[in-house]
């Protein structure tokens, strides 16, 4: 049975014999020279330490220098390299915008044509079917449509009140408004027919 509390492992030191007080002079000798050199190498490299130490401390704004000039490189580098990238991108995304503008922008150039075409035409039919008199006096509570009818059956033309337009301008006295009369479809050789 084992009366030890912890085991033990490896080889056991030798159990001395404590009724004796001699000492092994030889093994104390030893354990002081291994002691002396331990010692040694330990101020040895204490002392390297310290040396490395001072070097270390005595440059921190040179490796400060050195870490920053590295990192300013290494970041001037990489973005370098990203800026070509970032220009192709932006100038893709800028072609795409300018060429549906441009798209858009004659699109609706196309548009404007045809709705002034169709502003000239409505002026036109307009024009046709409409007969501008000008110049006649207007008295008072005068009945000017019924003057524009007795003018169209002079000319041999059937007109009705109801198809004329009057579009009055409020002009002073000294000169005399204007009459519009629309004429609706004519043919050519025939009465005006309403």
């Amino acid at each position: 049975m084992n009366n030890h509390s912890t085991p033990v492992q490896g080889k056991r030191p030798e159990k001395r014999d404590l009724s004796t007080s001699c000492i092994d002079i030889e093994t104390e000798s030893k354990k002081i020279k291994s002691l002396t050199l331990t010692s040694c190498r330990i101020v040895k490299s204490s002392t390297k330490s310290n040396l490395s130490r001072r070097t270390w401390s005595a440059s921190p704004k040179k490796m400060h220098a050195l870490f920053k000039s590295d990192l300013d490189d290494m970041v001037r580098s990489v973005v370098q390299a990203f800026i070509p990238q970032v220009i192709t991108g932006i100038n893709a995304s800028l072609n795409d915008i300018i060429e549906s503008l441009t798209q858009e922008n004659t699109h609706l150039k196309n548009q404007l044509a045809g709705v002034m075409c169709e502003a000239d035409r409505a002026e036109q039919y307009s024009r046709r079917n409409c007969q501008r008199m000008t110049g006649i006096p207007e008295a008072r509570d005068e009945d000017t449509d019924n003057i524009i009818v007795t003018m169209a059956k002079d000319l041999g033309a059937e007109l009705s009140i109801a198809a004329t337009a009057k579009d009055r301008q409020n002009t002073p006295v000294k000169r005399p408004g204007t009459l519009l009369s629309s004429l609706f479809h004519t043919e050519p050789g025939k009465n005006f027919t309403v």
